[in-house]
C-alpha cells in the first residue's frame, strides 16, 4: 500500500517491534501483541516497579493492560497465557552513567515483577540488544548488562534486531 507522508512529519509507521509481530503471526497461529511504548523512556525512571503510579508512568501502565487483557480473554471463555515477554528499550539510560550501571539491577527486577503479574513464574523473556548507533557514551555497559541478564537469568534470551525492518 502506498501512503503519503503528510507535509511537516518527516517519517512515520511502526518501528521494528510490528516487524515481529507480523512475522509471528505469519508463521503461527493468531498472536496477540500486547505492545505498551512510549519514546524516550528509561527503565530507572519511567519503568521503576518499586516507584508510586503517581511518578511512574510505564510499569503501571503495563501492568493495568497486561491484567485487562488477561481479565477480557476470561471474560470470553478463553484461557490466556501469556507465551513471552519482549523488553524492547535502553535508548535513553545508555545517556546516563547512572542509570546504565543500574541497568542489569533494574531489568532483574522488572522481569521478577512481569513473571508475577503474567502468572507465569518461567515466562521466556527476550531482550532486544540496544542497537541505537554509539552516541550515547555508555552503550557498552548497558548491552553487556543486558547480556549478563540473558546469560544468568533462567529463561531469559538476548535477540539483536538489527535487521528486523521499520514499517
Amino acid at each position: 500500500v502506498d501512503i503519503t507522508v503528510p507535509a511537516g512529519i518527516s517519517s512515520w509507521g511502526y518501528g521494528a517491534e510490528m516487524s515481529c509481530c507480523r512475522q509471528l503471526y505469519s508463521t503461527t497461529r493468531p498472536v496477540a501483541c500486547l505492545i505498551v511504548a512510549r519514546g524516550s523512556t528509561s527503565l530507572e525512571v519511567d519503568w521503576n516497579v518499586d516507584e508510586p503510579a503517581a511518578t511512574v508512568e510505564m510499569w503501571p501502565k503495563l501492568k493495568e493492560y497486561a491484567e485487562g487483557f488477561r481479565d477480557a480473554l476470561e471474560a470470553a471463555g478463553e484461557t490466556p497465557k501469556y507465551k513471552a515477554f519482549v523488553w524492547w528499550q535502553g535508548e535513553n539510560d545508555s545517556g546516563s552513567s547512572v542509570q546504565s550501571a543500574a541497568y542489569e539491577y533494574n531489568l532483574r527486577r522488572l522481569f521478577t515483577y512481569v513473571r508475577a503479574v503474567t502468572m507465569n513464574p518461567n515466562l521466556p523473556i527476550i531482550i532486544c540488544k540496544t542497537v541505537t548507533p554509539l552516541t550515547n557514551t555508555y552503550l557498552p555497559e548497558e548491552q553487556a548488562a543486558q547480556q549478563s541478564a540473558a546469560d544468568t537469568m533462567t529463561g531469559v534470551y538476548m535477540y539483536d534486531p538489527s535487521a528486523l525492518p521499520l514499517y
